[in-house]
């Protein structure tokens, strides 16, 4: 009756192996060997491994959690979590949840997790608890606090004459991508930042976090966060995929531009509303059906590069990229395509 069983349960066990080998190169190894065996070696391998090694079969490993603060115990929705040294990551959504599954990971990488307000915590793969807590950030508010008197705009980067014909995409993994803009003594006049233009090129409208640091350019970090709360930002939906732009009111802030500098930074959010599929040429021939994220930031080709970006962990700093094929000229740097609005 058992052999029976066996017999019966091994030819959906092995497809079930076959379709997951897809996933993993070691499963389509282990696939391979198995079917070359006799009937009953088949049974005691699929058996031996079902029993042993139940994770490296299916070859995924699940981890899963709430988010909250330290001190109310309140959900902290919009933090961004990613595995370091691996291209995955997830949101957590509104009240503090969060779920990401992967190809067997080692259980000695480490998760990243990021929320604008609180210090990035690190934690051991291995010990994920089922709540994450999160301490906020310290923040030393200026002693006088001055109204700005909002008579006289000054655009810094103004794209609204700009063809926009690049895009900065992303994947599965959380990121954030900013434009840098240098203080000037020759603006000293304009000091406060009344608002940003972000352009997207969207077929479907996303949500992003936008995010202000004043940057060390020289050390590659953020001297300080200079707003404690999200601002998520809902782009402009394009049928034929032409740059939208979307301008985001700060005035309320009273941001005053940092002497090291301004990043404005769009932060992706991997929430299901901004997943998307596309099929992306390889090599002209190969094609494959990649899961991406919104927002696809629309980008200018420059030959100065302003654009930092933190992934993986880690803050990057300009890389000059290959020339699009449409793009006339040298090699160049893809510039998220963002203006800042100043006021006096």
């Amino acid at each position: 009756m058992v052999m029976v069983l066996c017999f019966f349960l091994l030819e959906p066990t092995l497809q079930a192996i076959h379709f997951l080998s897809y996933l993993s190169p070691a499963i389509q190894l282990m696939t391979l060997i198995i079917k070359q065996m006799k009937p009953y070696l088949k049974i005691m391998a699929v058996a031996v491994l079902l029993v042993l090694h139940p994770d490296f079969i299916f070859g995924q490993l699940s981890i899963s959690g709430k988010i909250i603060e330290i001190t109310t115990r309140k959900p902290v929705q919009f933090a961004n979590i990613w595995i370091k040294d691996a291209n995955i990551g997830t949101t957590s959504d509104k009240d503090g949840f969060f779920a990401i599954v992967a190809d067997s990971l080692n259980k000695n990488k480490n998760v990243v997790i990021s929320a604008i307000g609180y210090s990035d915590t690190i934690i051991a793969l291995g010990n994920i608890q089922n709540e994450i807590c999160l301490r906020q950030k310290t923040y030393q508010l200026p002693e006088i606090a001055v109204t700005p008197k909002k008579k006289n705009v000054l655009i810094i980067n103004d794209l609204s004459d700009t063809k926009l014909n690049a895009v900065i995409m992303n994947d599965t993994t959380p990121q954030i991508v900013g434009r840098f803009f240098h203080y000037d003594n020759r603006n000293l006049k304009f000091r406060y930042v009344k608002s940003v233009i972000v352009y997207s090129r969207d077929i479907h409208k996303g949500k992003f976090n936008l995010r202000l640091y004043s940057f060390d350019t020289i050390n590659l970090k953020p001297v300080k966060e200079l707003v404690n709360q999200n601002i998520i930002v809902e782009t402009r939906s394009s049928l034929m995929a032409q740059p939208k732009p979307v301008e985001i009111d700060l005035a309320k802030y009273k941001i005053t531009f940092p002497d090291e500098g301004l990043l404005v930074c769009v932060e992706w959010l991997i929430l299901p509303e901004n997943r998307y599929k596309v099929t992306i040429s390889l090599d002209g021939k190969s094609k494959e059906l990649k899961t991406m994220y919104s927002p696809n930031l629309a980008a200018t080709l420059d030959k100065d590069g302003y654009r930092y970006q933190y992934n993986k962990g880690v803050w990057w700093k300009p890389v000059i990229s290959i020339r699009p094929p449409t793009y006339k000229g040298n090699d160049c740097y893809f510039n998220p395509a963002i203006s800042l609005k100043l006021t006096d």
